[in-house]
């Protein structure tokens, strides 16, 4: 499989001497900043979040399907999921609203939810929620399993993304109790991986999904009009360049540009907000643990 590029963590350093695959794929977008729905707060820079996104996949050879505010349905991301090549990288990108809902509500059960446009009305004085509108991790997996995409990748700049990452067969390389206010200084790779490669040799879950999340399952997710973006998004962006690329291999894997947001949100974002007493605003991104790693983009193509 040409962009497999490991199957197992050891075997990276041995993928590094072969031949690079190609990494083109499909990117689907979606940022919504305008709900349009009374009693839900519109957002900012989520549709730049996007338009930005699908520039960055564009220019590094990915067929694009980018979709903001109204047009950023549930629907019109399936419809891109039956267009994908299936036999190449599918990514799914969102930046907007996400929910933890803790108790069944309008007929949908507690779990965590990203909420493209149209996932609720107001027709009177309360929000009802449209389950079919609304976006669960399951809900892509199974999607991608039905037209049978091979491999597919989640990033999610929303509040309680690191709930995508809980609800999986697999292990978040940052633990999900870490405490960035009360953690350490800076991560380095083996504190973020914590005892996720010995937990790898009895990993049993088959997802198909890598999951890049911009926060933990119980913090929020900002955007920055310094940077008029998301901040994970901004570091994204910045990371996809050569930043990311730590082994300078001219490749950018899902390991290299997480481990590359995760220290820049912690050295720049958090330092800062927490300087200035903004402990709420503190906030890491979480990673799906897989038996997959892939190649996202190429260093300066």
């Amino acid at each position: 499989m040409k962009h497999l590029l490991a199957i197992t963590s050891l075997c990276l350093c041995l993928a590094c001497a072969c031949s690079m695959p190609e990494i083109k794929g499909t990117a689907i977008v979606l940022g919504v900043s305008l709900y349009n729905i009374t009693g839900v707060t519109n957002l900012t820079y989520c549709d730049d979040d996007a338009r930005d996104i699908a520039k960055l996949f564009a220019d590094q050879g990915y067929r694009v399907y980018s979709y903001t505010d109204s047009d950023a349905t549930r629907a019109n991301l399936e419809h891109a999921l039956e267009l994908a090549d299936k036999t190449r990288p599918v990514v799914v990108y969102y930046s907007g609203h996400g929910l933890k809902l803790y108790s069944s509500t309008d007929g949908v059960a507690p779990g965590f939810y990203m909420l493209p446009y149209g996932f609720a009305e107001n027709p009177g004085t309360s929000l009802v929620l449209h389950r079919e509108n609304m976006l669960a991790i399951k809900d892509i997996e199974i999607k991608a399993r039905e037209l049978s995409i091979k491999h597919c990748i989640v990033i999610a700049d929303c509040c309680y993304s690191g709930g995508f990452v809980d609800n999986m067969q697999g292990v978040s390389a940052i633990p999900g109790d870490y405490d960035p206010v009360l953690g350490k200084d800076l991560i380095t790779y083996a504190e973020l991986m914590g005892t996720a490669p010995g937990r790898f040799f009895t990993y049993s879950g088959n997802s198909l999904l890598i999951v890049l999340a911009a926060s933990g399952s119980e913090e929020m997710s900002f955007e920055s009009g310094a940077y008029e973006n998301g901040v994970f998004t901004e570091y994204f962006l910045s990371g996809a360049s050569t930043n990311a690329d730590s082994d300078r291999d001219g490749y950018i894997t899902t390991s290299e540009i997480y481990l590359y947001v995760a220290q820049c949100m912690n050295k720049y974002w958090n330092s800062t907000t927490q300087s200035q007493s903004n402990t709420e605003q503190i906030y890491l991104p979480h990673i799906s643990d897989n038996a997959r790693e892939y190649i996202l983009f190429e260093a300066n193509p």
